[in-house]
């Protein structure tokens, strides 16, 4: 465990895609940083072109670094020098990262659609600038923005940090991404119920009329038929009957509960009148 409550952990991996990155190939110490929900804050892989394992890790006892690695290793190219021949024990020193170093915490990580979610900035080297990508389309700047994740789903979040360095005259950053960070779970569904409301729904040819979606349950789709032959897709549609008569309008919704397609349909009859 880590002083801020979360863990790492160091085993050996052959990937060189999903959640490992940099595989040097065959196989590699990999070193992963991971909190309490499993979203992953960093990971890095050690080695060479021969199989490299980590077997154990333990914090650097003279401080001045994060964790000891310790394995074996056949390679003789890549982070490793000096093998003797065949396998060697290979003891990895993982210090402190200098400069920028992009960090950031959220409060709540789970919860029920709309989640309101507060990101509070931990980096280190002083970065002025912030820009955080929220995983559901949605950016913004500054350190500690709030955002609201209004549909369910889990969530990777990056925060990209950077800053002028006055003496190399250049722009340095730093990006740290932490996997399924925030989950958002569907809040309990009220009643799928169609529903409209219509003004005017008495008047003279031609009758304009406003309909107005008064539905519950989150329709995602629309069908109104207003009696004349005529129909809509659109939640609130402006409609003109033309001719006199009296006609029933109909409204049909779709949404989509528990990965099922569901409809629900209202029909008023005798709804509209037209003098």
């Amino acid at each position: 465990m880590t002083s801020e409550g979360n863990y790492v952990a160091l085993g050996v991996s052959y990937s060189t895609d999903g959640d490992v990155s940099g595989n040097a190939g065959n196989g590699d110490y990999w070193a992963v940083e991971f909190n309490g929900t499993g979203a992953i804050i960093w990971e890095r892989c050690f080695g060479g072109s021969g199989p490299d394992r980590g077997q154990t890790i333990r914090p650097d006892p003279s401080f001045k670094g994060l964790f000891m690695l310790v394995g074996d290793s056949s390679s003789v190219d890549g982070d490793v020098t000096g093998n003797h021949g065949g396998s060697d024990y290979w003891v990895v020193k993982l210090g402190a990262q200098e400069g920028l170093k992009a960090n950031f915490r959220a409060t709540p990580l789970t919860g029920t659609a709309p989640l309101s979610v507060r990101f509070t900035d931990l980096s280190g080297g002083e970065p002025t600038q912030f820009m955080y990508e929220f995983g559901d389309g949605f950016r913004a700047m500054g350190a500690n923005p709030a955002h609201t994740y209004r549909k369910p789903g889990m969530y990777s979040v990056t925060l990209t940090v950077s800053k002028l360095n006055r003496d190399e005259r250049k722009i340095e950053k730093d990006t740290v991404t932490k996997s399924a960070y925030i989950i958002v779970t569907q809040g309990t569904p009220g009643p799928f119920i169609a529903d409209f409301t219509a003004s005017p729904t008495v008047g003279t040819a031609p009758l304009t009329v406003r309909f107005t979606d008064t539905s519950s349950g989150d329709p995602l789709l629309y069908l109104y038929r207003f009696g004349d032959g005529t129909a809509s897709r659109t939640p609130n549609p402006l409609h003109t009957y033309r001719r006199t008569g009296t006609y029933p309008v109909t409204l049909t919704v779709w949404t989509i509960q528990d990965g099922r397609l569901m409809r629900n349909t209202t029909v008023r009859e005798n709804f509209i009148q037209v003098g």
